[in-house]
């Protein structure tokens, strides 16, 4: 387990900040070959926010309309014939999605590492 979480969150780190760093660090020192529009700081600063947007928009229909919509199909196959305000909170939970011990936190853990990264 450690070593998946090792190799996880480097890959993620430099996947999400590799172009950010490219930008700040290495970008001015390359002028011939790839030099900066206007300022380095701001193909920066559209960078980031270019980044840190699409992450939360795709993020946010990742996390939230998929398995809303998932579950609403879920819970119409299970519950054919049966009026849903009958069930029991019991069959209601027996319904739900579960939540992997391991794999949940872990890629909330995750998502929210990178999250604070680009704040």
């Amino acid at each position: 387990e450690d070593a998946l979480i090792a190799k996880t969150f480097i890959f993620q780190y430099c996947n999400s900040f590799a172009s950010l760093f490219y930008i700040s660090f290495v970008k001015p020192y390359t002028g011939s070959i790839d030099p900066c529009l206007g300022s380095c700081m701001q193909e920066l600063q559209a960078g980031l926010g270019t980044i840190f947007l699409t992450r939360l928009a795709t993020g946010s229909i990742l996390k939230l309309a998929v398995p809303y919509f998932m579950q609403k199909m879920k819970t119409k196959n299970e519950t054919k014939g049966v009026d849903i305000e009958d069930l029991t909170d019991v069959e209601l939970a027996f319904i739900m999605d579960e939540y992997h011990v391991m794999l949940g936190p872990f890629m909330d853990y995750a998502n929210l590492s990178i999250q604070f990264g680009y704040a």
